[in-house]
This record gives structure tokens, C-alpha cells and sequence, in this order.
């Protein structure tokens, strides 16, 4: 982008003081006559006249400098001293309009010590004022103090550039991210700078010339040519380079990408045998994309043995690796967790679980439930058998959160687990049950975190009545807001602002009455005929919030239109959000986003382009709203304003972590090719083991699944691997299974494609072992094994997922869920269809008017043949589903 382009149309992004030697965009450029006269004036007798000259050169800026060097020659001392006093003040980058604030530390720089320089550069730093800095370092005559001063700033290299970009400096910008290149970080941003301006197959050819030519060759221009292949897809020439570099790091991260598992197993054996006489949780492991001069046996090495010898097929290694985690779990039962979790990422679910069982109950509870192993979940938490008698085993339980203590939350974790379970396989009276005693046996605690567990649980069931009953005796003490979004997660914050609301406004009303309120307000479809408290007239309501916040500061004001504006937005009520949230969006980047959002929406781009705009004046750094006014301004038909900067929002996060959000506002305003180019990009330029590389790989193998199945699963088994660093864990322990099971399962579809029906069996039973009664998986393989020939693997996995969950009925007569879940297995599969018949009519009567059971019983009639029946069940779905 041109210097000219930004100051046209980046007006709000420029900084005061940091100009090109005094050349801006509304100032005319002087003539040389001009100038000249100037100079000639710097000697007049008047010295009025020499002070309007000397101030007239200073405002010139960058045109007068040649003169004025020029005027160092004269014969009079007085022009000399005039030039070389403008001259200096150009070398520090004072200019008539720099601000007095700037302009103190641009003096105490020049003058100061070295702490004086140093605190006058970060000052800067803080205030944006990103070419003074640059101005001043380049004046230190100490190169080397130079050097370090670059360096520290480069250090915040994230914030530094892009605000260089965004200010139009762009040829500035690439001098730093080329001194930077000497670093991993300042490589990966160059090579993306150089490829998003398409400059990178330039570059590409100069260092691979640079190091054919050299005797010696420069393992730094191995290192960047490495990380610009990396960044252009180019992951095969990448470990070349890397290879060249002599990084460890380098060549690992990249082996790890390209899936070349034998030659990491490789690399991972010729580190040597791990030492036997560490703390295996006492750091130190080795990571996998780093150097192994030293490995040491922690659970992170351990865990990355058997990995990378799994996936490389090395059986022995990784069956030696397995027994030596059991043994460390063993061994060290308060660190347990971290084996379990090796073990569920390599394969071996059971052993996870096993090791589960006492160091985490809750977890080992869970995943067994998943895995429909209800017997042994049940005996786990010690409620008896399936069936009953419950009472004995709920009363022993709740003793057992009684007596943990009121901050523990370990027991009540398992118990809002089992709670969960129960009301899940149809056994709703007992669940409810055990919720009550619960609910009474946390009332008297000092804090929230129990209580949260259990409203979480419950809001998860749909049982809102119960959580707001367990939840109404903490509002009467100090409570936390966690306690409220434990209840109304979404919109965040909202229920915070409606509960000061109606707090003040209703100070008798129970807590009870008052949650009620809230909810009634924030989910009307839960109710619709209820004439509970907050069933009155909402637009009365959003009107009488208007006027009596109309006094307050502006601030407190804002937080209440706000949470106004998105309870209008869960209401359907658009227009009326617009109108609340246009009266925060002049001084909120957030709502002015929100806002032009809603209206590009409505595609009314005029608008939006004006929202966007305002949401970048107020928050520079808002790549995503600079992206999406360009798209608005193009939408207008300014195309080559839009395009520029469209550019410019793209370039400017470089290689760095901010890039996210530019992916995730893609993906939310339904953007998905912009999205996933984003993705690809992070994936190809931040560290390896970076979380956003976890997040990229998730979100790509999202995009790709039913298009590359295998290069799905690869990125998903990148994702999977990072459970293995200690530092890290899935949000849910549902994911220890979850995702082990997608990745076997996608990989085995891929494989499959490709005609390698060996493999592909093998990697279904692997995706099976995870959850061995999915019915999903068997919806979907069944049939693709019968067309590929393989009648004898689709009827073993219909027959092992089938019996699992005809057990269940065994255990749980009353699950509507498990008849529907066989009846539709069965239909999908066309197998067993008077069976599925049954199952399906009996889900139906134990859940009437239950769409998706009815959705069921309308396949199971299709597959026997019974069509009017089935076009019966659809229509009575679209009844009672019309919007789905």
C-alpha cells in the first residue's frame, strides 16, 4: 500500500509526530524556489525574517533537506547554525506539529543516560508512537547499544509492525522484520510479509542461489529459506532447507507436519535410552520439536514415544512405552491424570480409564458412561446395579460431598455426573432425586463452586426449574457472576446486567422470582402462555430501561443498552437492537462492529462501511473491521478502496497469533473460503506447537473432512497430540475419546476411498475401541464395507454396535433414547428392520411427540417399504418441528 493510499483513507490510524520528515498528505510540498529563497533568508539583517525562514524550512520537512544540507557550506556562521539547528531537529524528528508529550521524550532520549534512553523508547512504545522510536534508535551512534535497542522493541515485533503497516510505513516495516529475521519469530513474519505482497519466489531463489554459491553457507538463510517453503505450502523443499539449517527444532516441527513418523521415531531413538533416575513430573521432557540431547523419562517423553512409534507402526517401542506409563501411573498416583491422558491419546482407552478410577472418579465415570459401560460407571460410584435400589448408594454419595469440604468439588463432580447419566438412560425420577438431595447438601456453602456445578449440570438437562430453585438460596449471600453464567451462559454477561436491573427495580421480590424473571426474558420460548414474572410487555420494559438509566454516566448507561440490545436480539426483536446498540457504537469498537454487522446482514452497506470504519477509528488494531469495511466499500461498487483495504487487514497480523481473529470473524459471519485460508496461513507460519496451530488443525480438518478425509485426520491427530504436553488438556474429557475416535474413523473412510481396505478395517476397529457403541460410526461404515466387498467387517461392526446397545436396554427398560438409537441403527443399516420397528414404536410411547423419535419411526416405514406411513411421520415431525 502507498504512503499517499494511507493517508487518504487511514486518516484515523495516523500518529502525530510520526510522518516522513515532515511530508503529510494535506500540506502543500514547497517549491525548490521556495525553499531556496528560505535558505537564502537564513542570513537576512532582519531577524525577524531569518526566524519566519528557519520555521518555514522546519514545516517544510523532507524537501528542504537537501538544500539545507547544502547551506552547511556557507560562509555565514549564522546560516550554518540556522540549517544545521533544522537539521538536527529533522534527525530526531521534532516537527512543528509533534506533541509536547512525545516531544519530552524525544529530548529526554537525546540527552539522557542509558535507563533515560530506555525508558523514553518503551514510554514511546506505550503511546504508539512507533516512528519516533525508529527515528531515534537509528541516531544512537553505539552500534551496538543500537542493536539491543532494536531488539527489545522487536521483542513486541506483534504490535510493532502491523502499527507501521496500518500508519502506510510499509517500507519501514520490512526494515525491521528484516533485521528481526535473524530470529525464528522475526523469519516466520517476514515470510509471510514477502508472500502476501508476492515477493516470496524472489526471495525463494536469492537464498537458494546464496547458498549454492557459499563455500560456507549461512545456516540462518537455510533457516528462513525453510520457514518461506513452510509458509508457501512447500513442505517437502521446507525440510531440505531445514535439514541444511541444522535446527533441531526446525527440522522436527516440519517431519511432524509432513507426517514422516518413522524418521521422527528415528530421530527420537538415536537421542539415546531415557535416563531412570529423574522425576518423571519434574520437567524437563523432552519436546518434540525441540532438541534430544537429553531426554529424560517424564510423562510428556513417554507419551511422545509411544505416539510417534504408534503412528510410525513400530509395535515393540510402543507396547514398551505403554508398560512403562501403566508403571509411572502406578507409581506416582497423585500425578495419574497425565498418564491417563498419554493413555487415552495412544490408543488405549481402557487403560486410561483404569488409571482414572481412583485418580479421577468424575472422569473415569464419564468415560465409561460414553463408552455405555453403565454396570461399571454405576459400581464406580458406588450406586448399586442398573435398575435400583438407588437410595442407599445416593445417600452414601452425597455423605461423601458433604464430607470433602466446601471448596473441593471433586465428589460433586462425580455426582452431577451420575445425575446426569441416570436422567440420560431414561431413569429421570431417580435423577431428580439424587439432584435434590444435592441441592440441600451445598446450600450452606461459603462459596459458588459447588453450586455451579450442579446449575451447569442441570441447564444441561433442560431441568432449568431445579437449577434456578438450587441457585436462588445463593443470591441471598455474595455470589460470584460465574453463578449467573453458570445459569444463562449466552448472551455473556447479559443475566449480570438484568439481575442489578431488576434487583433495583423489584427489591421484595424473592431470588427465586427474580432468576425466574431473567429467564423468562432470555429464553420466551420456554413458556410462551406462562404468566410468571417476566412475562410482561417486553417493549415496555425496554423502555422503561431507557429512561431510567437515562441519568447515569455514560459507561454504566452503555453496559444497560447493551444487554438491552441482545435480549431484543434472542427475541427476534433486529430492529429495535439496532436502535440500542447504535446509541453505544459511537465510542465502543465492539457494538460499532455489532452494529455494521447487523446491517451488512440486511446488506445495507452504506451503513455497515460507516460502523466498520468507526470501529477501527476507535480500536486500531481491529484487523477484522478494516477487512470487513473494504468488503462494504466493494459491495458499494469502490471496488479498489475496498481492495486496498481488504489487503491491508489481511497483511498487517503477519505471522503472528491476532490472525485468528480474523479467522474465527470469518467463520462467524459465515465467510468459510476467507476462513479457511486464514486457518491454512496460521497452520504454515506459527511455532509447531503453538496453541493457534492446535486451533488451525481443528478448524482445517473441520473444513476438509467429507472432501480429504485423510488430510483431515492428519490434522486432527496434530490437534490430538497436543493433549500429550502437560501445560495442556481438552476442555471436556469427553474429548480423550472423542476425537481419538473421529480421527480413526475419518482416516478409515479416506483409506477406503483409496482402495486399501486392510487399513481402513483396522483404523474402524481402532475408531470403535474409543466408542465401541456408536451408532454413527456403524450408520456410516456399514454400508460403505458392503459396497467395497467387505460383508464380513460391515456385519462384525453392525453386530458389536448393535449388542452394545441392546444391553443397555436390558439395564435401562425405560431409555426412549436407546430404542430410538437402535431403531434408527437398524434402519440406516437395512438390517433387522421388524426389530427396528418395534424399538422404534416403543421410543415413541415411553417420549410421545418427540420429533426426531417420530423422524425414526418414518425411516424404519420408508425402509420397509410402508411409504404413506412414513410421509405421515414427516408431516406430523413438520408439525410439531416447523422451522427445522
Amino acid at each position: 500500500m502507498s504512503t499517499l493510499f494511507a493517508a487518504v483513507v487511514l486518516t484515523p490510524l495516523l500518529v502525530l509526530g510520526q510522518r516522513d520528515q515532515g511530508d503529510v498528505a494535506d500540506q502543500a510540498i514547497p517549491s525548490p524556489e521556495s525553499i531556496q529563497r528560505a535558505v537564502t533568508q537564513l542570513g537576512d539583517n532582519s531577524f525577524s525574517a531569518r526566524q519566519q525562514a528557519m520555521e518555514f524550512l522546519w514545516a517544510a520537512g523532507k524537501p528542504a533537506e537537501a538544500a539545507l544540507n547544502k547551506a552547511l557550506t556557507s560562509d555565514d556562521p549564522e546560516v550554518v547554525y540556522r540549517a544545521r539547528t533544522v537539521l538536527e531537529k529533522f534527525k530526531y524528528g521534532i516537527f512543528p506539529d509533534t506533541p509536547r508529550d512525545v516531544l519530552q521524550l524525544i529530548y529526554q532520549f537525546r540527552d539522557g543516560d542509558l535507563n533515560a534512553k530506555r525508558s523514553a523508547l518503551r514510554l514511546l512504545q506505550e503511546k504508539r508512537q512507533i516512528g519516533a522510536m525508529m527515528t531515534l534508535v537509528n541516531t544512537e551512534p553505539n552500534e551496538e547499544l543500537r542493536t539491543s535497542f532494536l531488539r527489545e522493541f522487536l521483542a513486541d515485533m506483534e504490535k510493532t509492525i502491523p502499527h507501521l503497516l496500518l500508519a502506510g510505513d510499509e517500507a519501514e516495516a520490512e526494515k525491521l522484520l528484516r533485521f528481526a529475521a535473524t530470529m525464528d519469530d522475526g523469519m516466520r513474519h517476514l515470510a509471510v510479509y514477502l508472500m502476501l505482497r508476492g515477493r516470496a519466489s524472489d526471495e525463494i531463489a536469492h537464498l537458494r542461489q546464496r547458498l549454492a554459491d557459499a563455500a560456507d553457507p549461512d545456516f540462518n538463510d537455510a533457516k528462513l529459506l525453510a520457514y518461506l517453503l513452510r509458509t508457501q505450502g512447500d513442505l517437502a523443499g521446507a525440510r531440505e532447507a531445514a535439514e541444511k539449517s541444522l535446527s533441531p527444532t526446525l527440522l522436527r516441527g516440519i517431519l511432524y507436519e509432513l507426517g514422516e513418523w518413522k524418521r521422527l521415531a528415528e530421530l527420537h531413538e538415536e537421542a539415546g535410552a531415557p535416563r531412570d533416575n529423574v522425576d518423571p513430573f519434574g520437567g524437563g521432557g523432552r519436546d518434540p520439536f525441540g532438541a534430544a540431547e537429553t531426554p529424560t523419562d517424564t510423562i510428556e517423553e513417554l507419551g511422545y514415544t509411544a505416539a510417534v512409534h504408534r503412528l510410525a507402526g513400530n509395535q515393540q517401542p510402543y507396547d514398551e512405552a505403554i508398560e512403562k506409563i501403566k508403571k509411572l501411573a502406578a507409581d506416582n498416583p497423585q500425578q495419574a491424570w497425565y498418564c491417563a491422558e498419554a493413555l487415552l491419546i495412544n490408543d488405549r482407552p481402557d487403560a486410561g480409564i483404569d488409571v482414572l478410577r481412583a485418580a479421577n472418579p468424575a472422569g473415569a465415570f464419564d468415560l465409561l458412561r460414553l463408552q455405555q459401560r453403565y454396570r461399571e460407571a454405576w459400581q464406580l460410584a458406588g450406586i448399586g446395579p442398573p435398575g435400583g435400589p438407588y437410595e442407599p448408594g445416593f445417600e452414601a454419595l452425597v455423605q461423601e460431598v458433604k464430607n470433602e469440604g466446601k471448596e473441593n468439588q471433586n465428589r460433586v463432580y462425580l455426582a452431577a455426573n451420575v445425575v446426569r447419566a441416570l436422567y440420560s438412560v431414561g431413569e429421570k425420577e431417580p435423577a431428580l432425586r439424587l439432584f435434590s438431595m444435592l441441592g440441600e447438601t451445598v446450600k450452606g456453602d461459603a462459596n459458588d463452586n459447588r453450586v455451579r456445578v450442579l446449575c451447569d449440570a442441570a441447564r444441561k438437562l433442560g431441568l432449568m426449574d431445579q437449577a434456578i430453585e438450587i441457585a436462588a438460596d445463593r443470591f441471598a449471600k455474595p455470589h460470584s457472576s460465574y453463578l449467573l453464567r453458570s445459569l444463562f451462559p449466552k448472551p455473556a454477561g447479559v443475566a449480570d446486567v438484568w439481575w442489578t436491573y431488576f434487583r433495583d427495580v423489584y427489591p421484595n421480590e424473592s431470588n427465586e422470582d427474580t432468576l425466574r424473571r431473567i429467564h423468562k426474558l432470555l429464553a420466551p420460548a420456554s413458556s410462551p402462555n406462562s404468566t410468571e414474572p417476566g412475562a410482561e410487555d417486553f417493549g415496555a420494559l425496554v423502555l422503561e430501561v431507557d429512561r431510567r438509566t437515562g441519568s447515569f454516566v455514560e459507561a454504566e448507561r452503555s453496559k444497560f443498552l447493551q444487554a438491552v440490545a441482545e435480549t431484543c436480539l434472542l427475541r427476534g426483536e433486529r430492529a429495535l437492537a439496532k436502535s440500542y446498540i447504535e446509541k453505544v457504537a459511537p465510542s465502543s469498537a465492539a457494538s460499532a462492529l455489532q452494529l455494521a454487522d447487523l446491517h451488512a446482514e440486511d446488506q445495507e452497506w452504506e451503513p455497515a462501511a460507516h460502523w466498520y470504519q468507526r470501529a477501527r477509528q476507535i480500536d486500531a488494531t481491529q484487523m477484522l473491521a478494516i477487512y470487513l469495511e473494504g468488503r462494504a466499500l466493494d459491495k458499494m461498487g469502490r471496488a479498489d478502496e475496498g481492495r486496498k483495504l481488504m489487503e491491508l487487514a489481511l497483511l498487517a497480523p503477519l505471522a503472528s497469533t491476532s490472525r485468528r481473529n480474523l479467522a474465527v470473524g470469518f467463520k462467524e459471519r459465515g465467510m468459510a473460503e476467507e476462513a479457511v485460508r486464514q486457518w491454512e496461513l496460521i497452520a504454515r507460519s506459527v511455532p509447531f506447537d503453538d496453541w493457534h496451530a492446535n486451533d488451525a488443525a481443528l478448524n482445517l480438518g473441520n473444513a476438509i473432512s467429507g472432501t480429504d478425509p485423510l488430510q483431515a485426520a492428519a490434522y486432527w491427530e496434530r490437534l490430538l497430540l497436543s493433549g500429550l504436553k502437560v501445560s495442556s488438556a481438552f476442555t471436556e474429557v469427553e474429548g480423550y475419546l472423542q476425537l481419538p475416535h473421529l480421527v480413526h474413523k475419518t482416516r478409515g473412510r479416506g483409506l477406503l476411498a483409496k482402495g486399501d481396505k486392510v487399513a481402513a478395517v483396522a483404523e474402524i476397529r481402532l475408531s470403535q475401541l474409543a466408542y465401541p457403541g456408536d451408532i454413527k460410526l456403524a450408520e456410516d461404515m456399514v454400508p460403505e464395507f458392503e459396497k467395497a466387498g467387505l460383508r464380513s467387517a460391515a456385519d462384525e461392526l453392525f453386530d458389536s454396535v448393535y449388542a452394545s446397545n441392546k444391553q443397555m436396554l436390558e439395564d435401562f427398560p425405560n431409555s426412549a433414547s436407546t430404542y430410538n438409537n437402535l431403531a434408527w441403527l437398524a434402519a440406516r443399516c437395512d438390517r433387522r428392520l421388524d426389530d427396528a420397528l418395534s424399538h422404534a414404536k416403543r421410543a415413541n410411547e415411553l417420549s410421545p411427540n418427540n420429533a426426531a423419535h417420530i423422524d425414526t419411526l418414518g425411516e424404519v416405514h420408508f425402509r420397509r417399504g410402508d411409504r404413506d406411513l412414513a410421509i405421515q411421520c414427516s408431516q406430523r415431525c413438520l408439525e410439531l418441528e416447523p422451522n427445522n
